[in-house]
């Protein structure tokens, strides 16, 4: 039945095409376009009157028209019909507006990020369905963000943009080249441009005023003048990072944007000394500053750039140089009023003077912290890095709902490296103590200042990682733990046996009066030690609250013998064998 019909409408299909292309009919190219839907004409292929090599050039330009009408005219038929069960689909319900937020998360998500160009969105949303290729090209929030891999492309992407302000970023490709599987060309243009940025931020310039957030990775003091070198006044974020220091501080900063800085509300800068009087430190929302030397700029500027942005919410400063401070310094800056910034949720202080630690936390109000992280090198005590124990629940207004500390010291073995680092969680419930030094009495020392100066009214867990406690140490051991007194569980790693021994009730002293969980990891207890504080804290003695289980994990002194005395003392003994793996 089909090759019946066939053979009656090819051959009128083919004869009616080669009327239309023989040069005598003198038909235009838009008769040729056309000759689908013009009737069948009364004429024959008139092969006697044109030569054999005309007639089958006419002939196969006549089957290629054919070929090419159907194949489209199929495409679109194809076309039409999957547009049709698309929009039966679930997704097709949502409205416009809600699908172009989801295109926004695949935008913004990792996975996309460092995908090859065709493979990451919005190019590959866009070729979906029609539908959502129009959706997309119509959102120009999803074409705001160039970087190295669309650079190429940027008249697509400012184009699609509008109007809306550009997010520029140089991306470094070369950390994520193996994890990410990125494809050979897009890294080597990609890293091309990081090598040298200023190519990359040629074509962009011209742009510079709908600029939103920049980001380099990589710069040297030459380039950023080049790439900073027009007023940006929609700029917010500036993220520049140098992969090595510069000699001083920047020098020339007038010329910057035009001698027109931008009112930024994100500044991060990592090597990249912008001196500490730039105007762009004032009014920000997120200030970072990491591995920077400065040579003129004081702490007193810093004090005082940070009391000029009320609505800071990040303060992060990671190894930064100031110079000296002088007697004057330390005067001005201990008679300077308490800055409140109800705002800021995460503050990181690390690898800083102690003095300019404390002096700016001695200057700060954070009632709506979340995460607080403070580290300086030289000083054992918390004195020494934090502000006045009235002051401290200003910073630390958490304080008081601490839950849980942990309290780890390690032993640096001969190399003079002290190191005190303090942090909380996030939310804040666990208080986080590490200290490192290779002297005995910085142990002592940090024991007794956890013990007096961390006023955790409200602590119920505390673990301690310390292979210090020894005989010398006891005094310090037992001040810190009574200080601690509302306790419930203790853990104990890498412990001498005196830290165990000094649990053990007796006349004159009580330890941790509310324990009632003891947890021993690679600790130097025995049988005998256990037992006789399993005794000092049984049911049934002096103690109100008793000891209800002990989990003893890698103590390779302890026996088969010690758990099943616990276990008469109706303690819960959790024993993992030790070098014993057959307990009876």
């Amino acid at each position: 039945m089909m090759d019946a019909k066939l053979a009656i409408s090819v051959p009128r299909l083919i004869e009616e095409l080669c009327t239309q292309i023989r040069p005598r009919d003198n038909h235009n190219q838009q008769d040729l376009n056309n000759c689908m839907e013009t009737e069948r004409p009364n004429a024959s292929l008139g092969l006697a009157h044109n030569a054999p090599t005309d007639e089958c050039e006419i002939a196969t330009a006549a089957r290629d028209i054919a070929i090419a009408a159907i194949t489209s005219h199929v495409a679109h038929m194809v076309s039409s019909i999957r547009g049709c069960h698309n929009q039966r689909q679930p997704i097709y319900r949502l409205p416009n507006e809600l699908l172009v937020m989801i295109f926004e998360l695949a935008v913004c998500s990792d996975q996309s990020a460092f995908q090859p160009l065709d493979m990451k969105a919005p190019i590959n949303i866009s070729r979906v369905s029609r539908h959502w290729r129009e959706c997309a090209s119509s959102a120009h929030t999803l074409w705001r963000r160039i970087d190295s891999m669309n650079l190429h492309i940027a008249h697509v992407f400012l184009s699609r943009s509008g109007c809306i302000p550009l997010d520029i970023e140089l991306t470094n490709m070369y950390l994520w080249y193996n994890e990410h599987f990125v494809d050979t060309k897009s890294y080597q243009i990609a890293n091309g441009y990081f090598k040298n940025p200023a190519t990359f931020f040629q074509p962009l310039l011209p742009h510079v005023h709908r600029w939103r957030s920049l980001i380099i990775p990589r710069v040297e003091i030459g380039d950023l003048h080049k790439i900073l070198r027009s007023p940006a006044p929609n700029l917010k974020a500036l993220c520049v990072r140098s992969l090595g220091a510069w000699s001083g501080e920047l020098s020339r900063v007038s010329d910057l944007f035009g001698g027109d800085p931008p009112c930024l509300d994100v500044l991060e800068l990592t090597r990249v000394p912008l001196p500490l009087s730039s105007p762009m430190f004032t009014g920000l929302i997120r200030l970072q500053l990491e591995s920077i030397i400065f040579t003129h700029s004081t702490a007193r500027q810093l004090l005082h750039n940070i009391s000029k942005c009320p609505l800071l919410e990040v303060l992060g400063l990671t190894a930064i140089c100031l110079p000296a401070l002088a007697r004057a310094d330390l005067d001005f800056m201990a008679s300077l009023e308490v800055v409140r910034l109800p705002r800021l949720r995460v503050t990181r202080l690390d690898e800083l003077d102690c003095t300019v630690i404390r002096s700016i936390l001695s200057f700060l109000s954070t009632p709506s912290i979340q995460s607080i992280s403070v580290a300086s090198d030289g000083s054992m005590t918390l004195p020494s890095i934090l502000p006045s124990k009235s002051h401290l629940p200003e910073i630390f207004p958490s304080l008081p709902h601490i839950r849980r500390l942990n309290f780890l010291f390690y032993p640096v073995g001969g190399v003079h490296a002290r190191k005190l680092r303090i942090r909380t969680s996030q939310p804040p419930e666990v208080l986080y103590v590490f200290g490192q030094s290779d002297t005995d009495q910085d142990i002592l020392s940090l024991m007794l200042s956890i013990g007096l100066d961390l006023p955790l009214v409200n602590l119920e867990a505390l673990s301690i990682d310390i292979s210090g406690v020894d005989a010398n140490a006891f005094a310090a051991y037992a001040t810190m733990l009574s200080n601690f007194s509302t306790i419930t569980s203790l853990e104990l790693k890498n412990c001498s046996i005196y830290a165990v021994q000094a649990l053990v009730v007796t006349d004159t002293s009580h330890l941790c009066p509310l324990l009632q969980v003891l947890v021993l990891k690679r600790t130097a207890a025995d049988d005998a030690c256990l037992i006789a504080l399993a005794k000092s804290r049984a049911v049934g003695g002096e103690c109100p609250v008793h000891l209800r289980r002990i989990e003893i994990k890698e103590c390779e002194q302890v026996t088969a013998f010690a758990a099943k005395e616990l276990a008469g003392l109706s303690v819960a003994a959790e024993w993992d064998g030790g070098s014993d793996k057959t307990p009876q």
